[in-house]
């Protein structure tokens, strides 16, 4: 299925087992926003949900995103790969909460309202260098699923958890404030760390 632009209060898509295409800018205005369950899902423009409107994604396949800015981002599961290739921007408590198999993130993060990031990873997480994460709340990584590392991860005095093996790729600074930091193992790969834990 292809579409162009849309505006509603909601867009909901209960099943589907081929591609859902959206060609056209997406807003929302309503809390439900998008809510989708389906097989895979591109998004060719920008994602919009005012009035702390929701993404939800339940996907048995891939997902392809430019920018989103909603109340919150849920992905409930996905054994394809996740791409989120635009800027990402959560403004509810819910923040970004991501179940699946692989993900990628090459543009920058950021939540507000205390919403923090949490995603469970059974392939890899790929953060490349333009994606930097900027959060009013913790980033929590976990699944068995390794993660290759180039963006900075700042919180507003959150923790930072990685569960699995955490490799880097770029130049890194982690930064929770006065949160707490805390890995599995970490392979620097001959990259520059900067910590600033408990400051």
């Amino acid at each position: 299925m292809n579409t162009k632009a849309i505006t509603a209060g909601s867009i909901t898509q209960t099943s589907g087992t081929g591609t859902t295409t959206f060609d056209g800018a997406i807003n929302t205005n309503n809390s439900t926003g998008v809510n989708l369950t389906g097989n895979n899902f591109t998004f060719n423009q920008a994602v919009t949900g005012t009035n702390n409107g929701a993404v939800t994604i339940n996907s048995i396949g891939n997902v392809n995103t430019k920018a989103i800015t909603a109340g919150s981002i849920t992905q409930t599961s996905g054994t394809g790969t996740t791409i989120f290739d635009g800027a990402i921007n959560t403004n509810n408590t819910t923040g970004i909460n991501l179940a699946g198999n692989n993900f990628t993130f090459n543009q920058a993060v950021t939540t507000t309202n205390n919403g923090g990031v949490s995603i469970n990873n059974s392939g890899n997480l790929i953060i490349n260098s333009a994606a930097d994460f900027n959060l009013d709340g913790a980033f929590t990584q976990s699944g068995t699923g390794a993660v290759s590392l180039a963006g900075d991860i700042i919180t507003s005095n959150d923790n930072i958890t990685f569960s699995s093996l955490l490799t880097l790729t770029g130049t890194v600074l982690l930064n929770p404030g006065i949160g707490n930091l805390s890995f599995s193992t970490l392979n620097a790969g001959g990259q520059s760390l900067t910590l600033k834990a408990g400051e």
